[in-house]
């Protein structure tokens, strides 16, 4: 059922007509994690089923991630990076995820990692003339990512790609509030990247915590990352080109991967849409045993 609703709303929406068919999406799936990457594989599958030409856009953010998570997208580029090490490699709850030791992605070393890591990537795809020259031979119609960072809403706008729909394999994190200005009510809604296991129920000591975790991830964080990419894109690109948060701001929806019944209670709006088990595969009959 859910999958039947999510390619109609798709089209009404963000291309503003019922039925298309034949369009060319590039859907941006950096290989990060697994269970990302086959969410974004799914999703190309379903559009793939719906008639259209589905492009994968792949930076290979983590090494050893094989899978592409699709079986029917028409084109998949991978990109390897051209850097001896990716910075990911380093981070602790890929490292080490049991350690004693902080594992958040708020803890000071893991935020310079990831603030590293996104910036470096960034600038190595932005400036690969191979890899634009490819992706410009395609006039695509929609570009489908998650929100690790700002630098592909910027790529989309390299490319002319007018309609750009967000997903998210995970809850609302506190970027996609931010983007959509979503009110948190930090008193019951934690952050999606360090939760707490009994919100929306929080001590007074998480809630404190709360606050501290939603002042360094707007604050700190992301202020942080949209100044470093936005430099990156101005040197590279074009010393006038438009500021990466009003790009992202300018994205009419977001499609989130989880069911509001069971998610935490959030403020919320129109353009925010649950698919939860969209990715989900069908159900078969399971063959009789005899004991």
């Amino acid at each position: 059922m859910m999958q039947s609703l999510v390619l109609p709303i798709l089209q009404a929406l963000c291309l503003e007509i019922i039925y298309v068919n034949g369009l060319n999406i590039l859907v941006y799936s950096p290989a990060i994690a697994p269970s990302h990457v086959n969410f974004m594989g799914s999703l190309a599958d379903l559009l793939a089923d719906a008639g259209h030409r589905v492009h994968i856009f792949m930076p290979e953010m983590m090494p050893g991630i094989q899978t592409n998570g699709t079986t029917k997208a028409q084109r998949i580029i991978r990109q390897p990076s051209t850097f001896a090490e990716s910075p990911f490699t380093k981070l602790r709850f890929f490292t080490d995820p049991f350690s004693d030791k902080d594992t958040s992605v708020f803890a000071p070393e893991q935020v310079s990692i990831m603030l590293n890591g996104y910036v470096l990537f960034c600038q190595d795809f932005i400036t690969n003339e191979r890899l634009l020259s490819e992706l410009r031979s395609v006039s695509y119609d929609v570009a489908i990512t998650e929100v690790y960072d700002y630098c592909p809403i910027g790529l989309f706008h390299m490319l002319d790609i007018r309609t750009t729909v967000l997903v998210s394999a995970v809850p609302v994190t506190d970027f996609h509030a931010d983007v959509f200005g979503l009110p948190t009510p930090l008193a019951y809604t934690s952050n999606t990247l360090s939760a707490f296991v009994n919100a929306p129920k929080l001590t007074y000591m998480e809630r404190i915590r709360n606050i501290f975790l939603y002042f360094v991830s707007r604050n700190v964080f992301t202020k942080a990352l949209l100044d470093g990419e936005n430099e990156v894109f101005r040197k590279h690109v074009d010393k006038y080109f438009p500021d990466l948060e009003q790009l992202t701001r300018a994205v009419p929806v977001l499609f989130v991967n989880t069911h509001p019944l069971i998610d935490i209670p959030r403020p919320i709006s129109a353009n925010v849409f649950y698919i939860g088990g969209v990715a989900m595969r069908q159900r078969k009959p399971l063959s009789e045993v005899n004991i």
